[in-house]
């Protein structure tokens, strides 16, 4: 029996569609127990696609949504560590999720389980990959 669920956003324009998926993550930020995020906030030298504060503990989480058909490798992934980084709070703990609808490769999936510091929550659909 297959229990995997697969998403698909079937609006054809690239930017609506990275919308809808960022919304529709939005939603699952929600489901986690966060506010509603922030969506496509812009600071100087970086976008995030969501941010939210959580609802209970004092924590936020970041997330970077990317509705594209290739799978996402090691230097994006670098990239959002990179965000995660810049920002943390001592005061307010961030939890970075990199959530890909065409999944990761094997590469990058390596790379963030070697990954000592700044740990990252990639999911691909509705399948967990790395906590």
């Amino acid at each position: 029996m297959n229990n995997s669920i697969s998403i698909r956003i079937l609006e054809k324009d690239t930017n609506r569609r990275g919308d809808l998926f960022g919304r529709l993550m939005a939603d699952l930020f929600v489901a986690l127990g966060y506010e509603q995020p922030r969506i496509n906030i812009h600071k100087s030298g970086r976008e995030l696609d969501l941010s939210a504060d959580h609802r209970l503990e004092t924590r936020r989480a970041i997330g970077e949504c990317k509705a594209t058909q290739d799978t996402i490798g090691g230097a994006v992934l670098n990239k959002f560590i990179g965000v995660v980084d810049a920002e943390y709070n001592d005061e307010r703990p961030v939890t970075g999720y990199f959530i890909s609808l065409a999944g990761f490769t094997e590469a990058a999936i390596e790379q963030e389980k070697k990954r000592k510091r700044t740990k990252i929550i990639t999911l691909t659909g509705a399948q967990v990959i790395d906590e």
